[in-house]
């Protein structure tokens, strides 16, 4: 009995523990082994599902980024320099009328700024005066600069190639001329055009044909 006990501990150790075979094939206890890691391989998790790769995010556009501010409107639309002269009128600032008038060219004009050049006989002060004043008529801030273009007519130039050429179709009419050949001296001075040219212009000229301080005759 004592034989037999220790000879089954002996076959056992022998089966665990049994060399390489000759031959360099693995042994049943080393496939046993590779068997064992290749289940325990395949029980970890592996990432399922479509991973999308990681995008840098999209630079801002430069139109989005430097897009130019609106140009606040004034609550008085100017367009021309008569819209500024009337606004001389209507604040009663005749002396800056009359520059304005006389010695303002205008360039180019839009909210808030004002492009011209100027008579040789402007003030020093007149655009500085000009863009505060249309600041404080306006309530927007007015960018008046002075320009190297020669610009427009003045105010007055313009009135005065008007009025140039009012008189000299007056002295056309028919009516006009017939009065002037009458009176030998006489000249038309001024064009008013009321209800009728022909009735405005014969007015004009029957006035400068009136002597001075004419005394009124007496009704007896």
């Amino acid at each position: 009995m004592t034989g037999d006990a220790t000879a089954a501990p002996s076959q056992s150790t022998v089966a665990t523990t049994s060399s390489p075979s000759p031959t360099g094939a693995p042994t049943p206890a080393t496939t046993m082994r590779l068997v064992a890691n290749a289940h325990a391989e395949s029980a970890v998790p592996q990432p399922t599902g479509h991973v999308e790769p990681e995008t840098e995010p999209e630079p801002k556009r430069i139109s989005e980024t430097t897009a130019p501010q609106p140009v606040e409107e004034p609550a008085v639309p100017l367009k021309s320099l008569r819209d500024i002269a009337a606004l001389c009128d209507q604040h009663r600032d005749p002396l800056m009328k009359v520059n304005l008038r006389r010695c303002v060219r205008l360039v180019s004009i839009e909210p808030g700024r004002l492009s011209v050049s100027l008579t040789d006989d402007a003030p020093q002060a007149l655009l500085g005066d000009l863009s505060r004043k249309l600041q404080d008529w306006t309530g927007v801030r007015w960018i008046v600069s002075l320009s190297r273009d020669e610009g427009g007519p003045t105010l007055e130039e313009e009135d005065n190639t008007k009025r140039a050429a009012l008189l000299s179709d007056a002295s056309k009419d028919p009516a006009v001329a017939k009065i002037l050949d009458a009176f030998p001296g006489a000249r038309i001075v001024d064009v008013r055009l009321a209800k009728g040219e022909g009735a405005a212009v014969a007015t004009a000229v029957e006035d400068e044909m009136l002597p001075p301080d004419m005394p009124e005759e007496d009704d007896f």
